[in-house]
Formats: structure tokens, C-alpha cells, sequence
């Protein structure tokens, strides 16, 4: 979810003429800029670990089975990509300073494109469960037809980084351009689909005629995954847009600044690594907004179970979310 285009300002910025080191670096220059690639490199381990965990988890409460759930699992599995592919190209510069392989960048491209196509199945699905066909939403839409879905989504993802991995030189200016306009359509089309999609969803809600129960866990339940993926929409908006805008600065620069001048690159790096950033805060805001309340903690179980009584008619079951303590046929 993270670099739309794929090809992000340090490879730009190391490409020609940072073959070499450049006139006028001294030593100091040099190992700030490897501090730099060093801290993406942590920030990469850590989005790599955070997702793995966040995957296991979804594993858990059988998040591959459900039909709400799965285009989060996507989700994550995307983060989990994109983190290992950022990890390999910042090794690869940190190592040789030399500009990685193109396919750094295509891969890049892939995983933030089904991220996006992921946060709009996500608001889908809930239009179709709760506006477009609520009693018929079991029948017509399935486990196996989502996963075919999905697989559609990983093709689409994948033409699309090829067609443009072949069609766009690297080495052109115009591509910064072309990554400013890629993203932001990108993110103005997902935003624009998104609001349209939870305004319809939010009055759905309010219309429903069902018992009070049923209703308040099934409002409870859309509401915290509608807010969560809104959340990760807004994070990845702050992180990526910035690193977009300032490639078009480096741009507009006079020829001789815009790839010696050490303050773009070192700046140009930063703004990479907050990008990255977004890696870790994916999976935590989905974390926060939602799995915790779906996964049965052990100290929470050990509670309800002592909490019993050998007359008590209770449940553990009654003690955990409605989510895990309820049907699953709740999964509307």
C-alpha cells in the first residue's frame, strides 16, 4: 500500500551520476547516507515481522474463510511483500550504491496497486451485504467466489506493473511526473469509491429493522472495519503523497542540482523512509480497530473461566466479543 509506482526518489536520485561517489562528499556525507539506508532497512524488519504476526493472527480466527475478513488478509499479505522488496532495494543500495534492478520497482508497483484494490473490496463487500442484496448476500457471494476475486486482483496487479515496468524508462524525467499523476488518481479514485460506498453503508445501518442484539453487533461489527480501512486509507495518503510531491521538486531543479546536491538526496531518503513507515502502521491500525476485539486473548479466557461458577448457567462465550461468541453465520 505503499509506493504506488513503485520506483520511489532514492533509486532516481542514485541512478546516473550516483554511481560513484560525487564531487565534493566527504566521508561524513557518505555514512549519514548509510545511516539512512540503515534505518529504512529497520523500519522494513519491523513492517516484515508486525505483518507476519498480524497474518498469523487473521490465520486464527480463520480470517481466509470469512468473507469480511479476507480483503484484509490481502491486505497484509501485500504489506508483507512490499516491506521484504523495499528491505532487498535499499540492501542492494546500501551495499554498492548503485541503482537496483527495475523489477525493485515493478514488484513496489505491484503490491501498492492491490493494496488499494483491497481497501475497495473491503467496502464492496459490506455494500453488498448490507444495500445491494442483504437477503441474498449468502447465497450469491461466497468464500470461493472472493478468492477468485483476489486472483483476479494479484493478475490485474501484476500486468499492470509489467506494462508499465516496460513502457516507462527510468532514467526519463517524466516519470516522477508520471508517478505524481499514477498515485494520485490512484488514491482520489479509492478515496472518491470508499466514502460513497460507507455513506450508503452508515444509512443502511440506521435503516435496518432487526432485533436490538442482532443489530447492535452487526452496526458494531461494519462500523469498526468501515472506520479501521478509512484509517489505513488517511495513513497512506500522509505517507506516500509527500515523497510524490518532493520528486517534482527535485525535477523543477536546475540540471546540475537535481542529482549532486546532497541535501536533496539525504532529503529525498528521509521522505522515503516515512513512506516505509507505512508498512508498520497498516497492520497496527487494523490491530487496534478490529482483530483485538475478534481474537480471544489468553488472559481474557483465564478471567471468564474463573469467573465461573459451578451453578453458573455462563459461557466463555458469553464473555468474548459478539464477533467470536456469537454464529458465525454472523459473518454479514
Amino acid at each position: 500500500m505503499d509506493d504506488v509506482v513503485g520506483y520511489n526518489q532514492t533509486a532516481q536520485t542514485t541512478s546516473p551520476k550516483y554511481r560513484e561517489n560525487p564531487t565534493g562528499w566527504d566521508s561524513e556525507e557518505i555514512l549519514y547516507l548509510k545511516r539512512i539506508f540503515e534505518l529504512r532497512l529497520v523500519v522494513c524488519t519491523l513492517g516484515f515481522v508486525i505483518n507476519i504476526i498480524l497474518l498469523i493472527l487473521q490465520i486464527k480466527i480463520r480470517s481466509f474463510g470469512r468473507t469480511q475478513y479476507v480483503f484484509a488478509m490481502i491486505l497484509t499479505i501485500s504489506d508483507i511483500i512490499h516491506a521484504a522488496d523495499v528491505f532487498g532495494e535499499t540492501f542492494v543500495l546500501r551495499k554498492t550504491f548503485k541503482e537496483p534492478a527495475y523489477w525493485f520497482g515493478a514488484i513496489a508497483f505491484a503490491s501498492g496497486l492491490l493494496s488499494y484494490l483491497s481497501i475497495v473490496a473491503v467496502a464492496v463487500d459490506r455494500y453488498l451485504a448490507l444495500c445491494a442484496i442483504p437477503f441474498k448476500y449468502k447465497q450469491v457471494v461466497t468464500i470461493k467466489r472472493y478468492w477468485l476475486v483476489i486472483a483476479i486482483m494479484f493478475v490485474f496487479s501484476i500486468t499492470c506493473s509489467y506494462i508499465f515496468l516496460v513502457s516507462v524508462s527510468y532514467k526519463d524525467l517524466h516519470l516522477t511526473y508520471i508517478s505524481l499523476i499514477v498515485s494520485t488518481t490512484l488514491i482520489t479514485l479509492t478515496c472518491t469509491v470508499y466514502i460513497r460506498l460507507a455513506y450508503l453503508v452508515s444509512i443502511s445501518l440506521r435503516g435496518m429493522k432487526l432485533p436490538v442484539d442482532i443489530k447492535r453487533q452487526r452496526h458494531t461489527q461494519t462500523t469498526r472495519l468501515m472506520i479501521a480501512f478509512a484509517t489505513i486509507l488517511g495513513a497512506n495518503i500522509v505517507f506516500n503523497m509527500p515523497q510524490n510531491f518532493f520528486g517534482v521538486y527535485i525535477v523543477l531543479q536546475p540540471p546540475g542540482n537535481r542529482y549532486n546536491v546532497f541535501k536533496h538526496l539525504s532529503l529525498g531518503n528521509w521522505m522515503y523512509n516515512v513512506q516505509t513507515i507505512n508498512t508498520c502502521a497498516n497492520p497496527l491500525i487494523f490491530w487496534h480497530q478490529v482483530l483485538v476485539k475478534e481474537i480471544q486473548l489468553p488472559l481474557f479466557s483465564t478471567f471468564c473461566k474463573d469467573s465461573r461458577t459451578p451453578n453458573s448457567q455462563s459461557t466463555i462465550s458469553g464473555c468474548l466479543p459478539s464477533a467470536i461468541g456469537g454464529s458465525r453465520s454472523s459473518s454479514v
